[in-house]
């Protein structure tokens, strides 16, 4: 579950283990934002499917679009607020439940905290060697090993040096009363409400 997406993500892996292929997907120009801190994801294109949320007593069948990326990640998919919207669900988090109306009564999915656990782990590993992959890129690109002068201390030249100057109405206040050895400085003209 993820409120905070437009979008409705399905990850590659998942795709082709559901016997899809390429030629099922539509193309698309999206870009999501936030898998990996800092970079773009493109998706490979888009496919409709239909999904089913319930059980075989009381269910509900609803056709979503998932955008389909080419991305290493432990979840499966990822519904968006396109899913919630369209389900008419409303997720809580906290619980791990998403609950949505339906003429035979109330469905309501629950989710695994250990598994959820799992997964969030994973992701975070994910992004952090995503991460620590575009650093090493940087780095074969922009630095040769080969130099080995000093690095030097940058220096600003624009003028004398900056000094912090306290404004006139300020007092010295001690941060615990009675023991002056510290002490903060605050305005004495400030608003006591």
């Amino acid at each position: 579950m993820d409120g905070g997406s437009g979008i409705n993500i399905l990850y590659y892996d998942t795709f082709r283990r559901m016997n899809l292929t390429d030629k099922d997907l539509k193309p698309c120009s999206t870009v999501f934002h936030g898998v990996v801190p800092g970079k773009l994801a493109y998706p490979v294109g888009k496919i409709s499917l239909e999904v089913a949320l319930g059980d075989e007593y009381n269910y509900r069948i609803e056709t979503l679009w998932f955008e389909v990326f080419k991305i290493k990640s432990p979840y499966h998919a990822l519904f968006g607020q396109s899913a919630y919207a369209r389900f008419m669900a409303s997720p809580c988090y906290i619980y791990l439940q998403l609950k949505m109306p339906e003429p035979k009564g109330r469905i309501t999915v629950h989710g695994d905290r250990k598994v959820a656990l799992e997964c969030e782990e994973g992701d975070a590993a994910y992004a952090e060697l995503a991460c620590a992959t575009e650093e090493l890129k940087y780095y074969k690109e922009n630095v040769n090993p080969a130099d080995m002068t000093p690095l030097k201390k940058p220096t600003i030249d624009s003028g004398p040096p900056l000094k912090f100057k306290s404004a006139k109405d300020t007092q010295q206040v001690d941060f615990f009363p009675g023991d002056s050895s510290q002490q903060f400085t605050i305005g004495t003209g400030m608003d006591p409400k």
